[in-house]
């Protein structure tokens, strides 16, 4: 059977902002948010003051708040250009007395670049100016800083999409090394180890990514307490590595710990071996939390998307692809007007979309969005990488379901090549490549 893979859109990122934005005032009417607004102006004022950089305190104070309001609400062009001005306003401060805390300022505003970046999708952007913040952080704010963590997160985020995961992990490594220092059970270290524990997966060594995700768990359990939902999850990423291990009975098990922890706190319960009466239930969960979601947040919110996306593989993985599809195109119609085309959620959205019409059997419309996915992806993270090889074996998938083996083997070939370069010929998805490519012959 050729080897396939369908994959979750990519959630957008949360800032990292070191201060909570505030909301937009309305009608002219003077609320918590203008006050804070002129709290924080009148903050920067008397930070900035007797180092020659009180007379742009306002300008600075005023363009980060409009920066935040804009990540907010998800305009992130807005952001972008809010922030970069902040740092320009910074970096022209030239008062000799202030200068180390002018530095720390600059290390902040090009770690919210980058983090804006990140929620754009641009990896190579974020990486070039998130490199810039992590070699000034330890500088200028410490080996010991919390914040200088965070940007080593945040770096590490930008080389994990890039692909590069070896120096992804270095990163976190670092930051870890910081966040166990200051605050060894806190949900922070707890999520570091999650991402070293994903690299480790990706990266094909699924024992040692269990070993993290144990970890993990435990500092999780310790931040938030074991019954947590989110601790349901870590039980679930603890499962499928002992399945890719082969170890089905503790797979078993932690799936059975995940579907306790969801049935004591109300959440999506499901079963330890979800049959498709159990998928249906799941849709079901799902549809009335988004309901809730969608009177919350409105329905482009990430959280609301991110929903509507579980549904769609709920629904896949009852083996209802035309509903399936439906919930993709209409996750795919929320990334497009909120992230825009060429956002890496967005194409992993055309990618999923393309694998459950083809499942029906409409081949030419799942070839055009998996071309559609491919010419994004080769334009934004390059031929050479993971999920270009993922898209590449795919349309192979798709011409062998049309008993096109030619073209099967033309792109099954090309993703095995990327694989090769980028992941090694001992990784997992270069194995599924040689697979798929001898089901061509």
């Amino acid at each position: 059977m050729f080897i396939v893979k369908q994959i979750p859109a990519l959630l957008v990122l949360t800032s990292l902002s070191w201060v909570c934005a505030p909301v937009h005032a309305q009608n002219g009417a003077v609320s918590e948010s203008d006050r804070e607004v002129a709290a924080e102006v009148q903050k920067e004022k008397e930070r900035l003051k007797g180092f020659g950089g009180q007379a742009a305190s306002k300008e600075i104070a005023l363009e980060t708040q409009q920066a935040k309001r804009d990540a907010e609400r998800r305009d992130y062009a807005g952001a972008l250009k809010h922030y970069q001005k902040a740092l320009q306003l910074v970096s022209e401060i030239r008062g000799e007395a202030g200068q180390g805390v002018i530095r720390q300022d600059v290390v902040r505003y090009k770690n919210e670049i980058g983090i804006i970046y990140l929620n754009m999708g641009k990896y190579a952007e974020a990486r070039e100016i998130l490199t810039g913040a992590a070699e000034s952080a330890e500088k200028e704010m410490g080996s010991e800083d919390s914040r200088t963590a965070a940007i080593y997160s945040n770096l590490g985020s930008a080389l994990r999409h890039l692909g590069d995961y070896e120096k992804s992990l270095d990163w976190n490594m670092k930051s870890l090394a910081i966040r166990e220092k200051l605050a060894p059970d806190s949900l922070e270290t707890a999520e570091t180890c999650s991402d070293i524990a994903f690299l480790h997966d990706s990266l094909g060594d699924y024992r040692e990514a269990l070993e993290w995700y144990d970890k993990s768990l435990i500092v999780r359990e310790k931040a938030l307490g074991a019954g947590h939902p989110s601790t349901a999850a870590a039980c679930d990423n603890i499962a499928l590595m002992h399945e890719r291990l082969g170890e089905r009975a503790q797979a078993q098990t932690w799936r059975g710990k995940a579907v306790s922890i969801r049935e004591k706190t109300g959440g999506r319960a499901g079963t330890a071996n979800p049959g498709q009466d159990d998928y249906k239930n799941i849709v079901q969960a799902y549809k009335e939390e988004l309901a809730a979601e969608e009177k919350t947040f409105g329905k482009q919110h990430p959280i609301t998307v991110a929903t509507s996306t579980g549904i769609a593989e709920a629904y896949d993985k009852a083996g209802d692809h035309k509903q399936a599809a439906i919930w993709y195109r209409k996750t795919l119609a929320a990334n497009e007007k909120t992230l825009g085309k060429e956002h890496p959620s967005t194409v992993m959205t055309y990618n999923n979309i393309a694998v459950a019409d083809a499942r029906q059997g409409n081949y030419k419309l799942a070839l055009e969005n998996l071309q559609r996915a491919v010419r994004i992806l080769e334009k934004s993270v390059g031929e050479d990488h993971p999920d270009t090889a993922m898209v590449y074996n795919n349309i192979a998938w798709v011409y062998s379901m049309q008993r096109d083996y030619l073209k099967a083997g033309d792109w099954a070939w090309r993703a095995l090549v990327i694989n090769e370069k980028v992941l090694g010929n001992e990784h997992p998805a270069t194995g599924k490549s040689y697979a798929n490519v001898a089901m061509t012959y």
